[in-house]
């Protein structure tokens, strides 16, 4: 499971949530047809000892005894260069692979059904103003072509396949046609994360002033802690 072209069109917090409503539909699919499903992913495997909550934190289910990550080549050094550092990694993911197996359904909190649906809610206002923004908003493409070395990395010989799905001048490609790698790594070299916040404060927002209501502003306030400690 890969988030990287999701998030470059729906942003951060949608990608991620499609991906878990995804991986629940695909572990429903397998137990019907008895078969074990797999996962694999890359997203743990950057992150060295922090790998061990985003395996723990993945759909009840989707880790049934096994997990297949890959390991990105700019932190192989650091995390397996030293014997004792690499055990240390491995035993980590193997607890943690151990755990999300053993104690999915236990650790999962009686409120997930309102999680899920203030999930879903979030979504949708933070896709709303992720592709406002990045698809609506005019002068945003020149915007990003002259505040980012997007040219530069597009020429660089360092990935499998082009950047853009479409081969021409730069400054005739649309965002759509660009890769997800280069449109992240792109927005990285000029430290402006957007593809890593945008559009989460503006679904929080929004998640508040659906109701003037007090008493139910607390209530939504005390909902985003609960899924917060539950995480």
């Amino acid at each position: 499971m890969g988030y990287s072209d999701s998030n470059k069109d729906g942003g951060f917090l949608t990608s991620n949530w499609e991906l878990y409503r995804a991986e629940l539909a695909l572990v429903a699919l397998f137990k019907q047809h008895k078969t074990r499903c797999g996962s694999f992913t890359a997203a743990e495997a950057r992150l060295a000892a922090a790998a061990v909550r985003p395996i723990l934190s993945q759909p009840p289910g989707t880790v049934d005894g096994q997990i297949r990550t890959t390991e990105q080549g700019e932190v192989i050094a650091s995390k397996f260069g030293n014997v004792e550092i690499g055990r240390s990694n491995l035993e980590l993911v193997v607890a943690a692979t151990l755990e999300a197996s053993l104690l999915p359904h236990e650790n999962t909190p009686p409120q997930l059904p309102l999680f899920e649906a203030t999930m879903q809610t979030l979504s949708y206002s933070a896709m709303a103003a992720y592709r406002a923004l990045v698809y609506e908003t005019p002068g945003f493409k020149e915007y990003f072509l002259e505040s980012t070395p997007i040219s530069e990395i597009a020429e660089l010989k360092i990935g499998s396949r082009p950047a853009s799905r479409k081969l021409q001048d730069p400054k005739q490609r649309k965002i759509e046609d660009l890769r997800a790698i280069p449109w992240g790594f792109s927005w990285g070299q000029c430290r402006l994360l957007l593809t890593g916040w945008y559009g989460f404060g503006s679904a929080v927002t929004d998640f508040f002033d659906a109701s003037a209501d007090t008493v139910e502003r607390t209530r939504r306030l005390d909902t985003l802690k609960k899924m917060h400690k539950h995480r």
